[in-house]
């Protein structure tokens, strides 16, 4: 829904655990791209909001740079195939 932030989409999924870490919201982008949830950053059509547990939220920060390279490669792999799929028409 345009213009809705981000607790309304968190509400609308049933709200956080007791276990969640709200400070380490991430949003996953439709185009694959990760991004820290702060405010001003807009919610947008296709984007998965992740809410990890504080346990989790320590060993995301521990692998930001793992997800980072691992999401890069996704966005590689489908340009890649774009181009190739774009050469062969």
């Amino acid at each position: 829904e345009e213009g809705k932030g981000l607790q309304h989409y968190v509400d609308r999924a049933g709200g956080v655990t007791r276990d969640a870490d709200p400070t380490a919201v991430v949003i996953i982008r439709a185009n694959g791209t990760i991004e820290r949830w702060r405010r001003g950053v807009k919610i947008e059509l296709g984007d998965h909001i992740l809410i990890p547990t504080k346990v989790m939220a320590v060993r995301l920060r521990e692998r930001q740079s793992d997800l980072l390279a691992i999401g890069n490669s996704v966005i590689s792999a489908g340009v890649s195939l774009a181009l190739i799929r774009s050469l062969f028409r």
